[in-house]
């Protein structure tokens, strides 16, 4: 029934939506309760409110690190369209903006719903890599550095995607060691390395 689903367009779409959805979850209910950081862009966007919010005091009552997400995600997808096939990118941008929207919506537990910080990290980086394994499938993606590895990856064949993103990533948590402690950075490191080996099965 999935493959059948694959055929059509909307199918593709709606699985996709959903596929964001579950990332979503996943990445509120068992990554920020711990204060851990996701890899890539919305990594970055998560650092950011958490500078914002603890070490600046702003806080404007939500999680503002979806609406990051979808702002710097913007130029992105300007890049996107015009390198990559535009239905590629058309469904990017609403995943990115429904992935961002969910983010922003979902409510994060005040405690954690699971209290072992690794049993946390691999469920879920488990459901998200399940998810986004489904996102990919579908031909979508909910934006991010996916999109800038691959428009680098389509101009300059000697990059790739993982490549891009395992240089950021060093970069995020080599910050997150720097700025709170090396538990942070190792656990974050955990999930995301965990979730990217489950994204690809």
């Amino acid at each position: 029934m999935f493959g059948k689903a694959l055929h059509n367009r909307w199918a593709r779409l709606g699985m996709g939506i959903l596929g964001v959805l579950l990332m979503a979850i996943s990445i509120n209910l068992f990554v920020v309760p711990h204060n851990l950081y996701t890899g890539g862009l919305l990594g970055f966007c998560q650092l950011t409110r958490s500078v914002l919010t603890q070490s600046l005091g702003l806080d404007p009552g939500f999680d503002i690190s979806g609406v990051l997400y979808l702002l710097l995600n913007i130029p992105l997808l300007i890049l996107a369209w015009k390198t990559m096939g535009r239905g590629f990118v058309v469904r990017t941008m609403v995943c990115t903006v429904c992935c961002s929207l969910f983010l922003t919506m979902i409510p994060v537990p005040s405690h954690p719903i699971v209290e072992d910080t690794l049993t946390s990290c691999l469920l879920g980086g488990m459901v998200n890599g399940f998810a986004g394994g489904v996102v990919l499938t579908c031909g979508c993606s909910s934006g991010g550095l996916d999109i800038l590895g691959l428009c680098v990856s389509k101009k300059k064949k000697s990059s790739t995607v993982g490549r891009s993103n395992t240089t950021c990533n060093v970069v995020l948590y080599s910050l997150c060691l720097v700025l709170f402690d090396a538990s942070t950075a190792i656990y974050s490191a955990i999930y995301t390395v965990f979730y990217l080996s489950l994204i690809h099965i």
